[in-house]
């Protein structure tokens, strides 16, 4: 899951928790700070940015998070390599909104 901005977190833990239980979820969560850091106050002793708040609640819903796209697609591959589902859903990844 490629993600930018939850606009309903309440819902989106929700879901994300349920759906952990039963699949693997990876994230990859766009605007992280890394050169653009610089830029912002520096963090003092007990505040929280919101890079961490997404951090935390990907933790507590079971989501996995990688920091590249090609972690995305590291853990993509090794999934793909595991035994197919016994079920008839299918997951599609990808890195863009165009249709395949």
């Amino acid at each position: 899951m490629y993600l930018e901005k939850l606009t309903n977190f309440r819902k989106f833990m929700s879901a994300a928790r349920a759906v952990s239980r039963i699949k693997p979820i990876v994230a990859l969560k766009s605007g992280r700070a890394g050169s653009g850091d610089r830029f912002e106050p520096s963090k003092g002793p007990g505040t929280t940015g919101e890079d961490d708040i997404y951090g935390a609640a990907f933790k507590r819903a079971g989501i996995e998070r990688v920091h590249t796209f090609a972690e995305l697609f590291d853990c993509a591959e090794l999934l793909s390599k595991q035994p197919r589902p016994s079920s008839s859903s299918l997951v599609i990844v990808t890195n863009g909104r165009g249709r395949a």
